[in-house]
């Protein structure tokens, strides 16, 4: 009988002790879950939500390193090619002529770049000058100012300026932090970012918005 409590009492203990561990997993967890706050963003495509994410990043995590903000190059040349492929084919629409017909081979070299042309392009020189001639005719300008007319990103205008395409065609070009908060970039599913500030975690979760 006597050894049978001693059993008892032994394996009673180790039950204790796990308990005791148990609870204080749940009380760590519970001051845990205190100092966290969970935002979760929505809304319709290229309404901010990615952008205030991004600002968030830079104010509260030091920003983007060099790698990282090597990771939008990409992106920026599709946003600076998608803008003016979206203006010229607005031109049409709006049936809005080139003031310069001498530009008819430069806004074709524009033109003819697929998605698929995209991803792999490189941002040469000889395109640089393209977009930066087609951008200051004064048709294409005429066009860019009834943009409320046709679906055009609000960064456009940002990326077309000639001093800015001619910085993005630089063999040592790495995108800014300016350049990162201007890029738009289609977000798809949902993505999770966390953020420390006076004392608390922040998680954000942005969700992908879809184009009407």
């Amino acid at each position: 009988m006597g050894c049978c409590g001693g059993g008892g009492s032994e394996e009673n203990k180790e039950l204790a002790m796990k308990s005791r561990d148990i609870d204080k997993k749940l009380k760590q967890d519970r001051a845990q879950a205190e100092k966290e706050v969970k935002l979760l963003l929505l809304g319709a495509g290229e309404s901010g939500k990615s952008t205030f994410v991004k600002q968030m990043r830079i104010i509260y995590e030091n920003g983007y390193n060099n790698e990282a903000c090597s990771q939008f190059k990409r992106s920026v040349f599709q946003n600076i090619i998608g803008s003016m492929q979206t203006i010229l084919d607005a031109m049409e629409r709006l049936e809005i002529p080139l003031a310069d017909a001498a530009l008819a081979d430069d806004v074709a070299a524009i033109t003819k770049l697929s998605d698929d042309d995209q991803e792999s392009l490189k941002f040469t020189q000889e395109l640089a000058d393209s977009l930066t001639k087609v951008w200051g005719d004064a048709g294409v300008q005429t066009c860019f100012k009834r943009s409320r007319e046709f679906q055009l990103n609000d960064s456009a205008g940002y990326f077309l300026d000639p001093a800015n395409i001619q910085r993005v065609a630089a063999a040592d070009y790495v995108p800014t932090e300016t350049d990162i908060l201007r890029v738009r970039v289609k977000t798809t599913g949902i993505s999770e970012s966390a953020f420390e500030h006076m004392k608390h975690i922040f998680r954000v979760f942005d969700v992908g918005g879809q184009r009407s």
